[in-house]
C-alpha cells in the first residue's frame, strides 16, 4: 500500500498553484482497520472498510442498528455471564492503536484489545458504565489474572470514545482523548490482532451489554 501526498508550493495561495506528488510507502507490516458498521443487521459481522474479516473469538456479537453490539451469554458453570471478544483478521501488529465509541446498555465493561494472539494472551484496555478504567494483561484463561493497573472511577456515563495504545512496552488508555492510565509491561511483545471486548458487571444474561461505533485501528510491525 502507498499513500499519495500532495505538496503545494504556495501555501498562502498568492501565486498560481503548482504541486508535485510523491508516494510514501509504509512499513511492510503497517495496517489500517476502520469500520462504521453501516450494514444490515446480521449475526455475520462481515468485514471492515479495508476488507479485514471480523472474527468472533468468544461470546455473542452481531450487527444491529448500524452498530456492532455484544450480548451477555450464560457462563459455565456459573450463570453470571462471560467475557466477549471480537477481532479483525489479517491486521496483526505489535505497535498498535485501537479506538471505538462505546455505548453502554447494561452494567458492563467495554473496551479494546491489542496484541491478541489467543483467548489466553492479549492486552485489554476497558472502562465500565460507572467510569472505572483498567489495563489488563491476559496470560491464562481467567479474566481476573494479570491486572496491570486500575484507575479511580471517572464520572458515570453512557457513551465514551476509548483509545488503547501499545508502543513497545508502553500501554496507554485514553477516554475522550485524555490519557487516564499509563503503564509499562513487556510480557506480550509479539504482534497480535486488535479487537473489541465486553463483560457484564452484573448478571444480565440475554441482555445487550453495549455497542461500538466508529472503530479505527492502525499498527506497525
Amino acid at each position: 500500500m502507498s499513500v499519495r501526498v500532495t505538496y503545494w508550493t504556495d501555501p498562502f495561495f498568492t501565486q498560481p498553484l503548482e504541486c508535485c506528488e510523491s508516494d510514501l510507502v509504509p512499513p511492510a507490516n503497517f495496517f489500517i482497520s476502520s469500520d462504521k458498521f453501516g450494514r444490515s443487521n446480521s449475526s455475520n459481522l462481515g468485514t471492515d472498510e479495508q476488507g479485514h474479516r471480523w472474527i468472533i473469538e468468544r461470546g455473542k456479537w452481531d450487527i444491529a442498528n448500524l452498530s456492532l453490539r455484544t450480548t451477555d451469554v450464560p457462563a459455565t458453570p456459573t450463570p453470571s455471564g462471560t467475557y466477549n471478544i471480537a477481532r479483525v483478521e489479517g491486521a496483526s501488529a505489535a505497535d498498535v492503536s485501537a479506538e471505538a465509541i462505546l455505548r453502554f446498555t447494561s452494567p458492563s465493561f467495554l473496551g479494546c484489545v491489542v496484541r491478541y494472539q489467543s483467548l489466553s494472551r492479549y492486552y485489554l484496555g476497558a472502562m465500565s458504565d460507572r467510569g472505572l478504567c483498567y489495563i489488563l494483561k491476559m496470560t491464562d484463561q481467567y479474566l481476573t489474572a494479570g491486572v496491570v493497573l486500575v484507575s479511580t472511577a471517572l464520572s458515570p456515563l453512557q457513551t465514551a470514545r476509548l483509545t488503547f495504545r501499545a508502543t513497545g512496552d508502553l500501554l496507554e488508555l485514553l477516554v475522550d482523548g485524555e490519557i487516564v492510565l499509563t503503564v509499562r509491561d513487556s510480557d506480550i511483545a509479539e504482534s497480535g490482532f486488535p479487537g473489541l471486548f465486553g463483560y457484564p458487571t452484573q448478571a444480565h444474561v440475554g441482555q445487550v451489554l453495549g455497542s461500538f461505533d466508529n472503530w479505527y485501528a492502525e499498527g506497525d510491525g
